[in-house]
């Protein structure tokens, strides 16, 4: 019987991390507000696009500073740190439903808009390779960020 061999990984290069600066120039490039806090949801709590579309007002707990982010087979609690609690709890403000609402303050936003946002904030920032920063990039910064 012959086996196919499997491919070596072809992405041998090293993932390019955000530093703390490009992160905050992505942050401050934006003129709206919910750009911002999405942008920030993202880095400081590790959030993927997908955990972005489905995140609720009602999976933040003050109190405790952790997000709670649920799919289909389990749920996870994540920090969320000291400062960008109380900006998060000025944001919601009395809300319900999704902490990013999609188009009209209807429903979840959608994955594609997530990486638009991600995209022409990094384009704005400046930053050099921006083309290269996907929405994944923020999580990844976070991991990095964290575990120094």
């Amino acid at each position: 019987m012959n086996f196919l061999e499997c491919p070596k990984d072809i992405d041998t290069e090293e993932k390019r991390i955000l530093n703390s600066v490009e992160i905050a120039q992505m942050i401050n490039s934006s003129f709206k507000n919910r750009d911002q806090m999405l942008l920030k949801a993202m880095y400081f709590i590790g959030l993927t696009s997908g955990d972005i579309q489905k995140i609720t007002v009602e999976d933040i707990d003050f109190h405790n500073k952790t997000a709670r982010i649920s799919n289909e087979y389990k749920h996870e609690y994540k920090t969320i740190p000291e400062g960008f609690i109380e900006e998060l709890k000025e944001w919601v403000s009395n809300r319900t439903g999704p902490l990013f609402p999609g188009r009209n303050q209807k429903g979840f936003i959608s994955d594609r808009h997530v990486r638009r946002i991600v995209k022409k904030c990094a384009q704005l920032s400046g930053i050099e390779d921006w083309s290269e920063i996907k929405a994944h990039s923020l999580k990844h910064a976070h991991r990095k960020h964290i575990s120094k």
